[in-house]
Parts: structure tokens; sequence; C-alpha cells
């Protein structure tokens, strides 16, 4: 598992979209995130296919939260953006045909992040929550 600026971009574009009003046109969002329009299209294109965020076309259009965002876990949002989280591979040749302690190793931790994120609100971020509310249990 890895955290690549997808995810970042994607967590600051529901973040843009949880703070403003209405349908947010995605060029506003370009200027006020500086985020390549290509790139953002894309992720709004992977949000929006995993139903996370809606559009609306036309020149009132523009995208906005399709579910409660405050209830989303981290999990899905990464799974939206990044795809499934993949079995931890070692790198050596001679472990592929084999399940070695390296494989064994990286999947214990692949889960263990995984199993965070599930359990990580996007409101406790938003509400300012987050660092106190999952370092203290």
């Amino acid at each position: 598992m890895k955290v690549t600026t997808r995810f970042i971009y994607g967590l600051k574009f529901l973040e843009f979209l949880y703070n403003e009003e209405g349908p947010i046109k995605m060029m506003d969002a370009v200027k006020k995130l500086n985020i390549s329009k290509k790139y953002l299209e894309k992720i709004a294109g992977q949000l929006h296919n995993a139903e996370l965020i809606s559009a609306v076309r036309g020149p009132n259009g523009g995208y906005y939260p399709a579910k409660d965002l405050v209830e989303l876990d981290l999990f899905t949002i990464y799974t939206a953006l990044e795809g499934p989280v993949k079995e931890g591979l070692c790198y050596d040749i001679r472990c592929r045909k084999r399940h070695c302690i390296t494989s064994t190793i990286l999947d214990d931790i692949n889960s263990s992040i995984s199993d965070m994120l599930r359990g990580m609100l996007l409101k406790d971020y938003l509400e300012g929550e987050g660092n106190e509310k999952n370092i203290s249990g």
C-alpha cells in the first residue's frame, strides 16, 4: 500500500466540496487547489464512479458530494482512488513461487494500514478532531 498524490489530491478535493456551497465548477477547484485540470478531472471521475461525488452538467453545474462526506471512512476513499489493496510481494525472484516471511510481513502491514483507514472517518478531520481522536483512541 502506498499513498500517492491521487489520494492526497482526492482528499483535498473532497474537503473543498465539503466546505463550499452548491455544485463546484471544475475550474474553481483547479484554481483553489492548484492541481492540473486533467489530473483533477481524472480524480473526480474516479470519485464519481465510486458514487462518492455527483456532477451536474450545464452552466450552473459542477461537482458536489453524492453522500454525506462526514460518514466516509478513509479506506473507502483510498480504494476508490487507488483500487484494491494488493498483497505484499517480496522483490526477491526466488520468493515469488512460495510465500516468504517478507511477504507475510508486508501482508500484515497492508492489513494493519487498511484496518486503520477503515477506522478513520473523514468527518473527524473536516471537524478538526482527526489527530486527537486517532492518537487517544
